[in-house]
């Protein structure tokens, strides 16, 4: 019988571990959800030798998880600049000094992103992999094109090495509409700005890192939509101006032409936002009707499935809020039937505050 009763032990044990490994679902990067043990370690990771944990970064460090905050924050700041920068007049390509070395900062990072990719280990089949064959290969085969054409450091190379007098560009030039700067460097920072396009991609990872948030996950797939549908209707207003500006279109309609770019970004989005909504701004020309309607169902679209997902996650967040109030009160009222004292029944109340604070469950019970 102890015998039996040691046998069941281990194998309810090695089940509890393997649900640990489930509840990880690492993907490729970005912040982690870690069941860790009673030493801190991650379930994953204490399986492996000092050697292996020493030879390659660690997807369950936590320095790594903010590495990987730190690439999404910074191609979200990509995200925002680049479209503004393509789109605008007068906007300074490499704005004043303190963005200049911003700018060749995110380019590194982009860089050493690269470098630390390759020495990652990554999970599969419920384990840690640390060959560096097999990192080299999977990331070689996924994101290494994506990621290596959106870290090419254009803007550093054409500051650093003077494809045009650097002295002129700051605070002077654009790239919509550069007059100090010759046609081909023009022609080459544009090429250079839509190089980091794909870099975008590494939003997905943010995004899912933020879905992941422990005890609210829900609430962080809620901001995830709203950012989406921020960043897209950035998008579609700076490419809005600029595919109808100097035509005689609603941007000459409006006296907006020969304005500052802070100025016309806050009514670009305005106008584009009532698109997407499905407001008419009384298009003028038939490009600019064709490119309406396009901007109106790709707004259609969007607001289905961004309002759809928001209501379907309030009423996760409002059914998991009244199955935890019910479970505390069905657990109050059996811990007042069983008249214990009231340490004990603060302690089993904390244990089940515990569960739900943790698992978003009681099935830890």
């Amino acid at each position: 019988d102890q015998t039996a009763n040691k046998a069941m032990g281990t194998v309810g044990r090695g089940r509890v571990a393997q649900m640990k490994l489930e509840d990880l679902e690492v993907s490729g990067g970005g912040l982690l959800r870690q069941d860790v043990n009673v030493n801190g370690e991650s379930y994953l990771t204490e399986m492996l030798s000092e050697t292996e944990r020493r030879s390659v970064v660690l997807p369950t460090s936590r320095w790594k998880s903010l590495w990987d905050l730190t690439v999404g924050l910074l191609v979200s700041y990509t995200a925002i600049m680049l479209p503004i920068q393509l789109c605008y007049d007068n906007v300074p390509l490499t704005l004043p000094e303190n963005f200049v070395a911003f700018d060749v900062l995110v380019d590194v990072a982009f860089v050493v992103d690269i470098i630390l990719n390759f020495n990652t280990g990554y999970i599969e089949d419920a384990r840690v992999v640390v060959e560096k064959s097999l990192i080299r290969r999977k990331y070689l085969s996924r994101w290494f094109a994506i990621d290596m054409v959106g870290s090419f450091p254009g803007d550093t190379i054409f500051f650093f090495y003077d494809l045009a007098d650097p002295a002129s560009l700051i605070g002077n030039s654009t790239l919509a509409g550069a007059s100090n700067i010759n046609a081909r460097d023009a022609s080459l920072l544009t090429l250079f700005k839509f190089l980091k396009v794909p870099k975008l991609m590494r939003l997905g990872r943010l995004f899912k890192s933020l879905e992941k948030i422990e005890g609210a996950a829900s609430i962080g797939s809620i901001l995830v939509l709203l950012v989406i549908m921020v960043v897209l209707n950035h998008w579609v207003a700076c490419f809005w101006f600029l595919l109808t500006k100097g035509s005689g279109g609603w941007v000459d309609s409006m006296g907006i032409g020969s304005l500052p770019w802070t100025r016309q970004y806050p009514i670009s989005f305005y106008t584009s936002l009532m698109m997407i909504m499905g407001d008419s701004i009384e298009p003028t020309s038939d490009a600019e009707h064709l490119l309406a309607a396009f901007i109106v169902i790709i707004g259609v679209t969007m607001n289905a499935t961004v309002f759809a997902g928001i209501a379907s996650y309030a009423a996760q967040i409002s059914s998991d809020a009244a199955m935890h109030k019910n479970k505390m009160s069905s657990i109050r009222r059996s811990l007042r039937s069983l008249k214990l004292n009231k340490a004990l029944s603060d302690r089993i109340r904390a244990y089940y505050e515990y569960c739900w604070t943790r698992h978003r469950d009681f099935a830890a019970q």
